[in-house]
């Protein structure tokens, strides 16, 4: 009777012992979380996924259409075969794309039909991955067909494929995640070399090349587009947190490698203390509440038009494997009410890199950089073609891009290299962090 006295105050001790542990454990997580604040989704989720194109004016439909057209992918051709077809080239093209080209004419001409569309319909909800490979195919056919009329003298049908590649990678722009962007740029990446080469021809005349800057300077990408692609990549990185199991649990690369004795523990086993280790770490709390003040600040600072809050006060930089990647977080005007300034940059900075599973999400992520390069291009575009009109009317050059302002440009395209980084925003590191920003 003695020893069960002894045995059940043994264990009550331990039970009060780990409840005590446990109950010092859920009071550590809460203050280790307390001075991050959860501001909640940092714009009107169920207005955003409300948004919809009327069919009748929305290009997707028909780009879903042509690409369950196109017979078959493009044609996997040699090393030799590639190098005589630079940029898209109908003269260069081997005989098999040439086939595969005519083939398709149904798929390029409802490409060229939604391109028409004033919209479509690329969001988190719909065809969330469509555009990464719509663009890839059929643009090579455009591009193609661009060069054939072209190479046939048909200068103003050439450039109605150039144009239908412009607008469509403008739909993308316009309501596409950032990911899908980087893609599309690099899908339609020989584009502004095929206009310099169609614009300088002989044989397009002045009005042609009127035209097509009318249609370019239509195309102007607009800060509101900048806000639905973040709007749409926030979500979908919440819902990646929501997962009960995907590459974000799963942590980084040998995460879940756990060694007794200096053997690692069976797959099976691993992730039991991995998932121990989450749970200490406020994971995935802890991403959510950084993700929803990050995307705070980059949608405040996206409709921002004042210089001074355009470039990055700070950069936080992290390593995942042995890869670095860095995110830009920006000073936030002071009017108005605002969740991107619950936290200052730095401090911000500072919890992002103590997170796990944002760096995930947030690495590789080609943000500001596919703006500034979108704008760039589109700066370029309306230079080049300005300036052929320039060329065409005085027989030399323009000495400056200030001098096709007048009877050519209303104004010249705002210059994005005030939005990069210069080098002076300081960098925030993993182990920077302040005592109130670091990881349990």
């Amino acid at each position: 009777m003695r020893r069960v006295r002894q045995l059940a105050r043994l264990l009550l001790i331990l039970a009060i012992s780990l409840a005590f542990m446990a109950g010092a454990l859920e009071i550590w997580r809460w203050a280790s979380l307390r001075l991050l604040p959860d501001v909640g989704d940092p714009f009107d989720v169920a207005a955003f996924r409300a948004v919809r194109i009327p069919e009748d004016r929305d290009g997707a439909f028909l780009l879903r259409e042509a690409e369950e057209r196109v017979s078959r992918r493009i044609p996997n051709l040699s090393f030799a075969a590639r190098r005589l077809a630079p940029a898209y080239q109908w003269s260069a093209a081997a005989p098999e794309l040439r086939d595969w080209v005519t083939a398709n004419r149904d798929a390029l001409e409802l490409f060229r039909d939604a391109s028409e569309r004033p919209d479509a319909t690329v969001h988190p909800a719909l065809d969330r991955d469509h555009f990464i490979h719509v663009i890839g195919d059929l643009v090579a056919l455009a591009f193609f067909e661009a060069s054939r009329l072209e190479q046939r003298g048909e200068m103003a049908e050439a450039w109605n494929w150039y144009r239908a590649i412009f607008r469509v990678k403008l739909h993308i722009m316009r309501r596409g995640p950032i990911f899908c962007r980087w893609i599309a740029y690099n899908n339609c990446s020989s584009l502004r070399t095929r206009i310099t080469a169609w614009a300088a021809d002989p044989r397009t005349n002045v009005l042609l090349i009127r035209r097509a800057l009318d249609d370019i300077l239509a195309g102007e990408p607009k800060s509101e587009w900048d806000a639905f692609s973040l709007k749409a990549d926030y979500l979908d990185m919440i819902a990646e947190l929501d997962k009960d199991w995907g590459p974000v649990q799963q942590g980084e690369e040998g995460d879940q490698i756990v060694r007794i004795g200096g053997e690692p523990l069976p797959p099976a086993l691993g992730w039991i203390p991995y998932a121990a280790k989450r749970y200490v770490w406020n994971e995935p709390q802890r991403s959510r509440r950084v993700l929803q003040l990050a995307f705070a600040n980059w949608l405040a600072q996206a409709k921002e038009r004042d210089p001074q809050y355009l470039k990055p006060t700070v950069r936080a930089t992290f390593q995942i494997g042995k890869r670095s990647w860095s995110v830009y977080l920006y000073s936030v005007n002071p009017v108005g009410r605002s969740a991107a300034r619950e936290l200052t940059p730095r401090v911000l900075a500072e919890w992002l890199v103590g997170t796990r599973d944002a760096k995930i999400l947030l690495f590789g992520w080609p943000w500001p950089g596919i703006r500034a390069t979108e704008r760039r291009e589109y700066r370029a575009l309306v230079v080049l073609l300005a300036g052929e009109l320039y060329k065409r009317d005085h027989g030399t050059p323009a000495s400056s891009d200030q001098m096709l302002v007048g009877p050519y440009l209303d104004e010249l395209p705002a210059d994005e290299s005030a939005e990069l980084d210069d080098g002076s925003a300081p960098t925030i590191r993993e182990g920077d962090a302040t005592a109130s920003a670091k990881e349990g």
